[in-house]
């Protein structure tokens, strides 16, 4: 469940700060949405949210170093069953592998849809000039 829970809230550490690349780039694109509080509304919230959701990502993916920080007590073994150590490896090493999938097909579908694009034939182009 951890491994979930991180990886979704990895996700939306992609996924917030394009908001306002998206808004910058194409303001003119009907939203069903907008944040109240116009440009202003929009970056407090995106960097509240933002903060929250690295904080969660970070205790989900390294338990108990917040309460250590915090000076509260945490026994790692008794919470998780297994020593800190292992937990990370086991952890870390599951977001590298899915890192490495979702870099791997967007690799693939890059280069397919690359060589796939539509390139005019020498059909068309007599078509475009004779249409002239």
């Amino acid at each position: 469940l951890t491994v979930a829970i991180s990886t979704l809230l990895l996700s939306y550490l992609v996924i917030f700060p394009t908001i306002i690349v998206l808004r910058k780039k194409y303001p003119d694109v009907p939203r069903p949405f907008r944040v109240p509080g116009g440009r202003a509304g929009l970056w407090i919230c995106t960097v509240v949210i933002y903060a929250w959701v690295l904080l969660g990502a970070w205790v989900a993916v390294f338990p108990g170093t917040l309460e250590t920080m915090l000076g509260v007590t945490y026994d790692f073994h008794d919470v998780w069953g297994v020593d800190r150590g292992t937990f990370e490896t086991f952890t870390i090493g599951t977001l590298v592998v899915i890192a490495l999938l979702a870099l791997g097909g967007y690799l693939f579908e890059r280069n397919r849809r690359r060589d796939t694009v539509a390139r005019p034939s020498a059909l068309d182009l007599e078509l475009e000039l004779a249409g002239d």
